[in-house]
């Protein structure tokens, strides 16, 4: 077993702007509360826009991590494009999957493990998130299709709860070292044009940069209720025989699934979308970030 979150209670809590934002343990969001947030977020990092690039300049940043704002700067001035997003998201299993890691530094290599409804072609695209223009991602990479067939279900463990799929190596992918440490999210493509989300951190050896951005992938896992469980709630099927409320454990090798009441849920992307994606943009603008993921540090 080796991506598991064991905890009765997670919590992530954000700084922005000097406004202390908490999500409690057991608090799980509706997806109205949701919708709300995001419609409110957007429209507030519309009227903020202008200001990053005032402030930019006026802003101190540590002298050793100059490099670093350097490295994101020019980063961001890249070409950036809209097709990092889902074109057909697969929201009812079409094409999926997860990383055998949730982050890697240049020189490792990630492996992909990918399930699909029946067997089909299927390719990988690689974005990396950030300003770029204000278009939100930059592309990176790309593979060939193969030939996926469907893989076992996940099996859930009747005394914890936890959900863990145990699937083939799909694709092996080397982190490269001109990929710039940030949040990057591998598009699977199947032939129908079906396409979700496998997230990775891609960290620094030795990270130096006034400001480090910590992805809450924890978090993400607690809430992700992908197989039928995560730490708030318990959907598995009663013949299982587990019978508490929620799950006393969940497992990083799965995918990061949508629950069936949120029609706008993006498979794959975890909860990014939740207020990361918009802190990070707001951080890429200013060009004084540097990326870690909870289970880096």
């Amino acid at each position: 077993m080796a991506h598991m979150l064991c905890s009765r209670c997670t919590f992530t809590c954000i700084l922005v702007l000097g406004c202390l934002s908490t999500l409690a343990c057991g608090s799980q969001p509706t997806v109205g509360s949701v919708r709300h947030f995001r419609r409110r977020r957007d429209a507030e990092l519309d009227a903020d826009a202008g200001t990053v690039a005032r402030r930019r300049t006026t802003v101190a940043h540590a002298a050793d991590g100059g490099a670093s704002r350097s490295r994101i700067a020019e980063e961001n001035a890249r070409s950036g494009t809209s097709a990092w997003q889902l074109s057909r998201p697969a929201r009812n299993h079409e094409v999926e999957g997860f990383a055998s890691l949730t982050s890697a530094a240049a020189g490792e290599h990630v492996v992909l493990r990918v399930h699909v409804d029946h067997p089909k072609g299927v390719h990988w695209e690689l974005y990396r998130t950030g300003h770029y223009q204000g278009l939100g991602g930059r592309f990176i990479a790309s593979a060939p299709a193969r030939m996926i067939v469907p893989q076992p279900p996940c099996a859930a463990n009747p005394a914890t709860g936890l959900v863990e799929c145990v699937w083939d190596d799909a694709f092996d992918v080397q982190i490269e070292l001109a990929w710039v440490s940030g949040q990057y999210f591998f598009k699977l493509i199947d032939e129908e044009g079906h396409d979700s989300y496998v997230p990775l951190i891609v960290r620094e050896h030795d990270a130096r940069a006034a400001v480090v951005f910590q992805s809450s992938i924890a978090t993400w896992q607690a809430y992700n209720s992908f197989g039928g469980s995560n730490l708030y709630r318990n959907n598995l099927p009663p013949a299982l025989g587990f019978k508490a409320k929620h799950a006393d454990a969940v497992s990083f090798d799965r995918p990061y699934g949508c629950p069936a009441e949120d029609s706008q849920c993006v498979p794959g992307e975890g909860d990014f979308d939740l207020g990361e994606r918009w802190m990070a943009r707001w951080l890429e603008n200013a060009a004084w970030i540097s990326r870690t993921s909870r289970r880096s540090t």
